[in-house]
């Protein structure tokens, strides 16, 4: 799924406006930047992307209505073209039931929200329940949100269940809730526990185990860390007395540290490495606020560009105000007037 365009009326901190997110060609801008003074609604407007997301078919709880109206107003709305990849746009039979490109009205009121479609071979059901659908499978597309005060939140594994609870976790991904990143250690455990018995079962039934990159399920997230930083490295995890899970991580200088001791640029690069990761983000929205939170100016950019790497055809609509990473060239870019 991604967004084409955006109109915004009444929205909390989103200036009043028409926005572009792709070519007159409905061809989505692989990136897009979205600057502007302090206090102009960087942030606000990629949460009334999210809003306009979930509004039609929510992962969790959508937004309420009365907290996404500008003070004073008693109505707003949003209006939005979205593209959908053809995984969306199929019944699980290859039926087509969407069209590629679906244009939406949400009228936001006292009451709630109110959707239409202005695309006239489209079921509203059918939409919405195409929306709300965030999907296991690495390749299927979703809406990811990495708000500006986000955190690993290593100490909250606990809480999560020992596989974790995929509707729970759905329903974080468009929140501002930070503790959406507290399933990093308890994914690392997993995995090692994951690969420890595919060894055992290999010995079991074949009698030897040849090692292989295959068999190496922290590989990926290795290379995916990799790509943000060549001052960390994942380098092992291991479970201990009372059920303690420590994921080790190693410095260029042979420094071994572990995950609640990152440093915050650090942590910062662990936590895209495993979202995109975990969450399958390819084909996908990727809304970034501040990419270049924690990093050092010299750096930002480098560090951007490798985020937006991560993953594969995805649009990225980023809220920055990094000197560096406006200046990256080929660009488009949203400059937002005065505070709202």
């Amino acid at each position: 799924m991604k967004v084409l365009s955006l109109a915004v009326e009444g929205v909390l901190g989103a200036p009043n406006g028409e926005y572009a997110f792709s070519a007159p060609d409905d061809v989505p801008n692989p990136i897009t930047l979205v600057t502007g003074a302090s206090g102009s609604g960087k942030s606000s407007l990629l949460r009334a992307i999210a809003v306009a997301k979930e509004a039609i078919g929510a992962y969790g709880a959508p937004a309420s209505a009365s907290t996404v109206l500008q003070r004073g107003r008693t109505e707003g709305r949003l209006h939005a073209r979205w593209l959908l990849t053809d995984g969306e746009r199929l019944t699980e039979t290859g039926e087509v039931r969407l069209p590629s490109i679906v244009e939406t009205t949400i009228a936001i009121g006292s009451e709630g929200f109110d959707v239409a479609t202005a695309t006239p071979e489209v079921e509203l059901d059918h939409l919405r329940a195409t929306f709300a659908r965030y999907r296991a499978a690495p390749s299927a597309s979703k809406v990811e949100l990495f708000p500006a005060r986000r955190h690993l939140h290593p100490e909250l594994w606990r809480e999560l269940p020992g596989e974790l609870d995929a509707v729970r976790e759905a329903s974080l991904r468009l929140s501002l809730d930070p503790s959406k990143y507290g399933f990093v250690r308890r994914m690392f455990f997993d995995l090692v526990l994951a690969q420890g018995m595919r060894l055992q079962h290999m010995l079991a039934t074949e009698g030897i185990v040849v090692p292989s990159e295959e068999l190496d399920l922290l590989a990926p997230h290795r290379r995916a860390l990799a790509r943000l930083t060549q001052r960390l490295r994942l380098d092992h995890v291991e479970a201990g007395n009372a059920g303690q899970v420590a994921v080790w991580f190693a410095r260029p200088d042979g420094a071994r540290i572990e995950l609640a001791d990152l440093s915050d640029s650090e942590a910062q690069a662990v936590l895209f490495a495993a979202t995109f990761q975990r969450q399958g983000l390819d084909d996908s929205l990727v809304l970034l606020d501040t990419p270049e939170l924690h990093i050092p100016d010299v750096d930002q950019a480098a560090f951007f560009d490798a985020v937006c790497s991560l993953g594969v055809n995805n649009q990225v609509i980023a809220a920055t105000s990094s000197r560096s990473i406006l200046q990256r060239p080929g660009v488009a870019m949203i400059e937002l007037g005065p505070s709202v």
